[in-house]
């Protein structure tokens, strides 16, 4: 039997802090959440609950507490994520027995628990009562056009104006859709942003708009976009210089855009 102790909501705790630090990169190789720390990106809403034995974490599961809006209504939920057990220590139930233990503390206090699986963790899932959901994109058949006038800058998350300049857009953004998203996910986004993401940053300072995305063998792929004040996305997103496209692949609902899509189930 492993003597163990579970810890949780200890980021301002250096000496378990820097153990989480010290477990990432074992079970997720390049991952790491030591510069989301340092830049000041952590903020109180991320919640690892880890497992400890002998002064070192061996297995862990974060809780992300978040709000989603769900038509038009705001609703309190958990995201679970970096979930893992050290190899050595599989097979002993302990990231079971770390969300068994998360879904009974935020019982009552959330309308909705999920997580991201990949299709080997599906069944693991299934056993602790998760139900698999269809993943939907919305697609739109819109050319880029041949008078491309709007310059896309890509932001350089190495510098602190453009650091700042993303801050700023996550705090005062419009919501991108009202029938089903997150209204607050701005840490998140910037952990995304700097190990993920930063080579697909753009900010179009002619619209004050950043674009999370890339083109690609003609598809142009929108995972988010930050903006302040309402614009046209007809008359945006064909004009940008570099953006060449016949096809826009959105990963998000984008009712609050004004062009023509249609979703497709991708699983």
């Amino acid at each position: 039997m492993l003597s163990t102790t579970i810890h949780s909501n200890y980021r301002d705790i250096s000496s378990l802090r820097n153990e989480f630090f010290n477990f990432i990169p074992q079970v997720y190789k390049g991952l790491s959440f030591r510069e989301w720390y340092e830049l000041g990106f952590w903020g109180d809403r991320y919640i690892p609950f880890s497992v400890f034995h002998k002064n070192k974490i061996i297995s862990n599961v974060s809780v992300y507490e978040i709000e989603v809006i769900i038509n038009g209504k705001i609703k309190k939920a958990v995201q679970l994520a970096t979930i893992g057990t050290l190899p050595e220590y599989r097979k002993h139930g302990l990231a079971s027995k770390l969300i068994t233990k998360i879904l009974k503390k935020y019982q009552g206090n959330a309308s909705l628990c999920f997580l991201f699986s990949s299709s080997y963790t599906v069944e693991f899932y299934k056993k602790l009562n998760f139900t698999l959901t269809s993943e939907w994109l919305f697609s739109s058949f819109t050319t880029s056009s041949k008078k491309q006038a709007l310059h896309a800058r890509k932001l350089d998350m190495q510098k602190l104006e453009d650091q700042e300049l993303l801050k700023n857009m996550l705090q005062t953004r419009l919501p991108v859709t009202t029938r089903f998203g997150a209204t607050d996910y701005s840490h998140i986004f910037l952990w995304h942003s700097i190990y993920f993401w930063r080579d697909f940053l753009w900010y179009i300072p002619e619209k004050n708009i950043v674009i999370l995305g890339y083109a690609h063998k003609g598809i142009l792929h929108i995972y988010d976009m930050l903006y302040k004040n309402s614009f046209s996305a007809k008359e945006t997103l064909p004009y940008i210089k570099g953006f060449n496209f016949h096809k826009i692949l959105f990963y998000f609902t984008p009712e609050n855009l004004d062009i023509p899509n249609k979703p497709e189930k991708i699983y």
